[in-house]
């Protein structure tokens, strides 16, 4: 795998803090630094990779959130709908069970 560079400019005290902290659980800054972006990255990457940034400026594009995202996500997703979009939810939500139904459970 090919590493980039990837340089940010922080306050002085949260630079300070974040050397301290490292130096007494003995990490190294870089480690620290990948693990981060890696947990950043896990958490946010969900969703279909088909979609890309410009489909989100689209007007006529819904995106719900993935289907094993933690259910206040969904609670606050679905609050937010016009009852327009609530009733596409509901039918393809509709359509997703019967297809459960049908298929049934797999090993």
């Amino acid at each position: 795998m090919t590493e980039k560079f990837m340089g940010v400019h922080l306050e002085e005290q949260s630079v300070e803090d974040f050397k301290d902290i490292a130096r007494k659980e003995r990490k190294k800054i870089k480690d620290l630094h990948k693990e981060i972006i890696d947990d950043y990255i896990s958490k946010h990457k969900d969703g279909n990779p088909v979609f890309t940034l410009d489909h989100f400026s689209d007007a006529n594009f819904l995106a719900t959130p993935a289907y094993h995202r933690p259910i206040l996500t969904w609670e606050n997703y679905l609050t937010k709908c016009t009852k327009s979009e609530y009733v596409e939810f509901y039918q393809q939500l509709d359509k997703l069970l019967k297809l459960e139904s049908k298929i049934g459970p797999t090993k």
